[in-house]
């Protein structure tokens, strides 16, 4: 993607996340955990983070509440139950641009 168009990309998430985010944090983290859950009728195994659940978790290396760019700062992932270190996301990525 050309550097002008990610820059806009980026001045475009900003100023959405500082005009329609709530100003509640807690309802913030809400909305993309919790109600996404229950929206999807599967709340006995998702939306929070406790025995139990499903264990499909985004690890950053920054605070996503301070700024919606740091949604593109993951140090891992665990999905199903397996730890991806950014180094075997990077592999993973790797592996897929190279497909056909």
């Amino acid at each position: 993607m050309p550097s002008d168009v990610l820059q806009m990309w980026n001045e475009v998430a900003e100023e959405f996340s500082t005009k329609m985010m709530p100003s509640n944090k807690h309802t913030l983290l809400q909305m993309t955990t919790l109600n996404g859950a229950k929206f999807l009728g599967r709340e006995p195994t998702m939306g929070t983070v406790e025995a139990g659940k499903d264990a499909n978790l985004v690890l950053l290396d920054a605070n996503p509440l301070s700024s919606v760019q740091n949604l593109h700062k993951i140090n891992a992932v665990v999905r199903g139950g397996t730890y991806y270190s950014r180094a075997a996301l990077d592999d993973l990525m790797r592996h897929a641009e190279q497909q056909p």
